[in-house]
């Protein structure tokens, strides 16, 4: 089950549409490990560093970077604006150890100090207000935890 936090896409129907149509284009398979790859290249993390620990996916789009984090052990939150969380919970929703939630950045429904990890690859700048969206994650954050924005 998708928890919904807001009501429609906003503004990303357009993203919406996209990952709905290319629901498994990006997932890592057995001929190709590029999302993992183009992850570790844009965080600087090894996933595997992250097993066992809770994890925010901010922007989770298909769930192609949830994937690489819960496949290496990570506990996966991972929450976007459009209608592409469909496409997450049909790709990695299932997993016990993931949870998919259509919300808003700018009014995320967790308890402060919630994540080991949080990360965004991607995604910030298509927000009205980037730098608004990277400070109100830091409140999520675990103390000694890591945060890692990456936009274009």
């Amino acid at each position: 089950m998708i928890l919904r936090t807001v009501e429609s896409d906003s503004y990303v129907k357009s993203f919406s549409f996209e990952w709905q149509l290319h629901r498994k284009t990006q997932l890592d398979n057995a001929e190709s490990d590029k999302s993992s790859r183009i992850f570790r290249y844009k965080t600087g993390i090894k996933p595997e560093n992250f097993a066992g620990k809770e994890v925010h996916d901010v922007g989770v789009g298909t769930g192609r970077y949830a994937d690489v984090i819960e496949r290496a052990g990570g506990k996966i939150t991972g929450i976007d604006l459009s209608f592409a969380v469909e496409t997450s919970m049909e790709n990695i929703g299932r997993r016990s150890t993931a949870n998919i939630i259509q919300g808003n950045v700018f009014e995320l429904p967790f308890r402060p100090e919630s994540f080991d990890l949080i990360y965004s690859i991607g995604v910030l700048h298509h927000t009205p207000d980037c730098k608004k969206a990277f400070l109100g994650l830091i409140p999520f954050l675990k103390p000694g935890g890591t945060i890692v924005i990456w936009v274009l």
